[in-house]
């Protein structure tokens, strides 16, 4: 239970007091000036201790910034690009509107403003929701470990102020353009460009594909391992899904890729594709020198990005029939909810049943000419 009752400060100010007993029976009490706020917060504590979802105030006290930090240690076995990503959202977004503030006084209402003024600021759809991210795992962690008592994120009406992404137009190229592309391109780099508009591989899992892992009996590549440049070093580390997997090439890919090993120094970690002085590839100067340049002189937008290039090999086994499981399989995605994105690529079921019902009824039509009866048996009446 939890009960009110009137009191003065030593400078003699009246006050209202809540009065309770934690779930450990330990009394505890709140000041409040106004009346009305000493019985919504008495009444408040009741309900949670009665619930079993009391939370020491003091707990919360803790301010964002210092609950932040443990979060993030919370997250040491992601990959270093993505503990860079939280770090980077953290202090250009989170921290300098909530870093000072105590965690318990953090309220839903703010959170939304927040929200607005980061979309009002420029900043795209889905930096917002990311930042959002980053600020609800925080206060999710201090929800469950009974820092607060409630995620002041999770509440309903903040969360459908997050903007929605928009799927932009996916883009990508046709067999000739592929070709155009890469016959534009300057060894080595016709090969990479290739392997990327066939196979579907990332940048990361290109750049950092070795020796030993190209199969070329077996016309395959082994994706253990992807490259990612963090704060302009490099690091080497497991796939995007966090698994490594095998992806099928066509013979004539194998052949160029046989003919780009006589130029790899014979050390079976060494990478396949590196710059002119045998270091690793780096995604900015790539794009820059070779990357646009490229796709200027063969004659293409030069807004296509790199990454396009999954796009375009997913359209080109779609294209030859292959099932939406073997492209998942092959561009490394964790579930197949992700590569339904290409489901529009397919010809729809209702199509493929209207082209069967279609060839049915034109052969029974064939069937029965000069017959003078169908071949159809009526419905009885």
């Amino acid at each position: 239970m939890a009960s009110i009752r009137k009191a003065k400060t030593k400078s003699g100010e009246a006050r209202w007091v809540a009065h309770y007993r934690d779930p450990s029976g330990k009394p505890r009490e709140k000041w409040f000036p106004r009346k009305i706020d000493a019985e919504q917060y008495a009444r408040r504590i009741a309900t949670d201790v009665d619930r079993g979802r009391y939370t020491d105030p003091r707990a919360g006290k803790i301010s964002f910034a210092e609950w932040s930090a443990s979060w993030l240690n919370t997250k040491a076995d992601r990959k270093p690009k993505t503990l860079e990503g939280y770090r980077s959202l953290l202090d250009n977004h989170v921290l300098p509107v909530f870093g000072p503030r105590s965690l318990s006084s953090i309220r839903p209402e703010e959170i939304s403003v927040w929200i607005a003024n980061l979309k009002l600021s420029g900043l795209s759809a889905s930096r917002v929701r990311q930042a959002f991210n980053v600020l609800n795992g925080c206060l999710g962690m201090a929800a469950a470990f009974d820092r607060i008592p409630r995620n002041p994120a999770a509440n309903v009406a903040v969360r459908s102020t997050i903007p929605s992404l928009v799927s932009g137009e996916m883009k990508f190229l046709s067999l000739d353009q592929l070709l155009a592309l890469t016959d534009a391109a300057p060894q080595p780099y016709e090969t990479l460009i290739m392997t990327l508009g066939i196979s579907g591989i990332r940048w990361g899992e290109a750049v950092a594909l070795r020796r030993r892992r190209i199969d070329l009996l077996g016309k395959r590549l082994h994706i253990a391992e992807s490259m990612a440049e963090v704060k302009g070093g490099l690091s080497f580390g497991s796939p995007k899904s966090g698994h490594d997997r095998w992806v099928n090439i066509p013979a004539f890919l194998r052949d160029d890729l046989e003919v780009r090993l006589q130029s790899v120094a014979p050390d079976p970690d060494a990478l396949v594709f590196t710059t002119a002085t045998k270091t690793p590839l780096r995604n900015s100067n790539f794009t820059q020198r070779i990357w646009r340049p490229t796709l200027n002189q063969a004659g293409l937008p030069t807004n296509l990005r790199i990454h396009d290039m999954r796009h375009t090999a997913a359209s080109l086994m779609i294209a030859e029939g292959a099932p939406i499981t073997l492209v998942q399989r092959q561009l490394g995605h964790s579930s197949v909810v992700t590569t339904q994105r290409y489901a529009h690529l397919y010809p729809t079921q209702g199509e493929e049943l209207g082209d069967r019902l279609d060839q049915t009824f034109r052969s029974a039509r064939r069937a029965d000419v000069g017959l003078g009866v169908s071949r159809l048996t009526p419905i009885a009446q």
